[in-house]
């Protein structure tokens, strides 16, 4: 199976999305195309490598993912990474850095020549193409010399103490539901879900439950996502309008006994 996965902060309103994938198509007619999600916040390269990670390992090895996320944010030519028998075209903008972490170890980066006016669209001039040529059974290192440099971001880490835990808001997701940097291994370290503490933004949530259905409507909940990440949620509401949440703002879990 000759699959491309798409990400990207591009949208479905305009025409980026569809240049691409008609160019796919045109030039491989039994090439399936999945896409991942086009609404990623514009420029947000931490909302991108948190969905790129949760969704990496889902798809088969041999995919192929065209990620175009704050392409504007470099002039440098996009990279290509063989990362866990999958291959990562994305813009050499720490996207890549942010997606590997500290535990993936790509096997082969490289850089994919680009003249100036092909970075005005590098999704659908540059990426879209190499992505057919690794489709085609050449390998990464022919299409792409090794690179030798790349940029380099790290995800922001909790700061851990002994009683207590302070993360951020890397991004709000479509619902309204603030996800953190901290997660569920960090929680654990900590005490018992029922005997923590969560503070954010002048709010405090006493308890991580199960599920934000095990709060009434309305009401403010912190639960650990499917991704293993803390959330901050209204149920049934949108907690980024009604408690002012936004990224990048700190979150503090400690101990309801430390603090009574």
């Amino acid at each position: 199976m000759r699959a491309i996965a798409l990400i990207s902060d591009l949208g479905t309103r305009d025409f980026y999305i569809p240049q691409v994938k008609g160019y796919l198509m045109g030039k491989d007619d039994e090439l399936r195309l999945i896409d991942i999600t086009h609404e990623v916040e514009p420029n947000n390269l931490l909302q991108g490598a948190v969905v790129l990670r949760q969704t990496y390992e889902a798809f088969p090895e041999n995919t192929v993912f065209l990620a175009s996320i704050g392409h504007f944010l470099t002039s440098k030519p996009p990279l290509l990474a063989s990362i866990r028998n999958r291959c990562l075209i994305c813009p050499d903008n720490g996207l890549l850095a942010l997606v590997c972490g500290e535990d993936w170890e790509p096997d082969w980066v490289g850089t994919l020549p680009a003249s100036p006016a092909q970075l005005l669209h590098p999704m659908r001039e540059v990426m879209a193409p190499a992505a057919l040529r690794l489709l085609t059974s050449e390998k990464a290192e022919e299409i792409a010399p090794k690179a030798t440099s790349i940029t380099d971001l790290a995800m922001p880490r909790p700061i851990l103490e002994q009683s207590a835990i302070t993360g951020e808001i890397l991004f709000i997701d479509r619902y309204g539901n603030a996800i953190s940097n901290i997660s569920n291994y960090d929680l654990a370290r900590l005490g018992r879900p029922e005997a923590l503490r969560v503070r954010v933004n002048r709010e405090e949530i006493e308890g991580i439950s199960q599920h934000p259905s095990d709060m009434p409507e309305g009401e403010i909940v912190a639960y650990v996502g499917s991704h293993g990440l803390l959330e901050i949620a209204i149920y049934l509401g949108k907690a980024k309008g009604l408690l002012g949440l936004a990224v990048g703002q700190p979150v503090r879990i400690d101990l309801l006994e430390a603090r009574a």
